[in-house]
């Protein structure tokens, strides 16, 4: 049906207008207006323009509507329009808009993909190549545009986020790699690789009571944003309880970032939405379901350490860094290099910074999350997860690949620190201590004795097992 161009959904008739509702939806459709299908309940207004789709919603339509009769003048129809716009674009009636399928623009697991203004970019792990925009085939969310303009360089260390990144690694080029294989992780739209983690952030005071923030850890994660779609959450503000926690978190978002959490945060409540899909609620709409392979990336960053249930589970759900102290409150970025960070950039600086965000994609792609050994973590999640009387006890009582009569072993740290625990806690204890050393607990019971052998490696253990 190809409608009218100079009264596309509205007639006169003895000089009063009126609008047909069908022309009225058939004109939204040819100006890019559809419903997305998210789920087989669950719809989500759009508007899509060539090959890129942006979500809307129904003031944004009426407004379109108003606007485009304002500009022509047609101030009778317009009246008409304003009078009963509640009948002429119901909710019911804006379910009669075209259907476009759900979009996927997700990263391949083998390369990255940067929309600039002026060009597009695809970066695997041995190149960077330039596409032009009439290439593009597939359809995008325009939240994906990214305003400025990319130039290939090879000087990425003059950079300002470079040498930041690199004085919060404590200058340290082990710890620098760490923090760029977590960049590039965190930039890279795929979950295929097998990674389903959390990346936190701490700083190097924490523990000892003298944290304050001012390290650098929200700077980088605001940096991350400014490539990818992030929603951030205040630490303090977080409501568990609330069915519509996660109501800010979308199809389209690329990252999460908990920002400054505190003390009591226990990472097991996030382990569902870290390794599988989420489950998004919003007020007076229906919910749907986000799946695993389209979730976005987990940030946290804390003064304290980050608890958790201990175990391997634990440990496979987390990947952490320590922001070294070179910036604090007294000496900002801002000292350092004599503008504020993005705000006083100008392209130049902009394009080294894009290019070394695209350096750190190509060092995820080629070697994955590069572990770095914190020792002082070891030792905060030990205070955090034990009692002090606990941990004295095993360093002076616990050897390795010694084997002990459990019952004897609970009643010596009983006996010492006058605790009174029941043996399910000690035991519990026991547990959590091999989980951070990396140790292996291995139980038997044998001749009325209830055997406890902590050890580094699986071997034999035939006389674990002798009477």
């Amino acid at each position: 049906m190809k409608l009218n161009d100079e009264k596309p959904f509205w007639t006169f008739y003895k000089d009063e207008p009126r609008i047909s509702h069908h022309k009225l939806l058939e004109f939204l459709n040819q100006n890019g207006f559809a419903n997305l299908k998210v789920s087989s309940s669950v719809f989500l207004l759009v508007r899509k323009e060539g090959n890129f789709v942006e979500k809307t919603n129904d003031t944004e339509l009426i407004q379109f509507v108003r606007n485009y009769l304002k500009e022509r003048g047609e101030y009778q129809v317009l009246e008409l329009f304003t009078k009963g716009v509640g009948q002429f674009l119901s909710q019911k009636k804006l379910s009669l808009l075209n259907v476009i399928k759900l979009i996927d623009d997700k990263d391949n697991k083998n390369y990255s993909t940067f929309y600039f203004s002026n060009t597009i970019v695809r970066v695997t792990v041995d190149k960077v190549e330039e596409l032009e925009y009439k290439n593009l085939k597939k359809t995008i969310w325009k939240d994906r545009l990214l305003k400025g303009k990319f130039k290939y360089v090879s000087t990425i260390e003059e950079g300002q986020f470079y040498k930041f990144c690199y004085n919060v690694s404590g200058r340290n080029y082990n710890k620098f790699k760490t923090l760029c294989s977590i960049v590039g992780y965190s930039i890279h739209r795929n979950r295929d690789r097998g990674e389903d983690i959390a990346i936190i952030f701490y700083d190097d005071n924490m523990g000892n009571g003298t944290a304050e923030g001012g390290t650098g850890k929200t700077l980088f994660t605001q940096a991350l944003g400014k490539v990818r779609e992030t929603v951030e959450f205040s630490g303090k503000e977080l409501k568990f309880n609330s069915n519509f926690k996660n109501q800010r978190i979308n199809l389209a978002t690329d990252i999460v970032v908990y920002d400054d959490v505190d003390k009591n945060l226990n990472l097991e409540n996030f382990f569902s939405q870290i390794t599988s899909g989420l489950e998004i609620e919003q007020k007076r709409k229906d919910s749907y379901y986000i799946k695993k392979e389209d979730m976005p990336k987990y940030i946290f960053t804390s003064n304290y350490y980050i608890k958790g249930p201990g175990g391997n589970s634990d440990k496979r759900r987390r990947f952490e860094f320590i922001f070294e102290n070179y910036y604090h409150k007294d000496f900002t970025p801002s000292d350092e290099f004599g503008n504020r960070f993005f705000a006083g950039w100008n392209l130049d600086e902009w394009n080294l910074f894009y290019n070394f965000l695209i350096h750190c994609v190509q060092v995820y792609l080629k070697e994955g999350l590069i572990p770095y050994k914190f020792e002082k973590l070891e030792k905060v999640s030990i205070k955090t997860k034990l009692p002090d009387s606990f941990i004295e006890f095993a360093n002076m009582f616990i050897e390795h690949n010694q084997t002990y009569d459990k019952r004897e072993l609970e009643k010596l740290y009983k006996e010492y620190y006058s605790v009174n625990i029941s043996s399910h806690i000690f035991f519990k204890y026991c547990k959590i201590w091999c989980g951070i050393k990396n140790l292996k607990i291995e139980t038997k019971s044998s001749g009325g004795k209830y055997l406890i052998k902590f050890f580094k490696k699986m071997s034999k253990l035939t006389e674990f097992y002798e009477k």
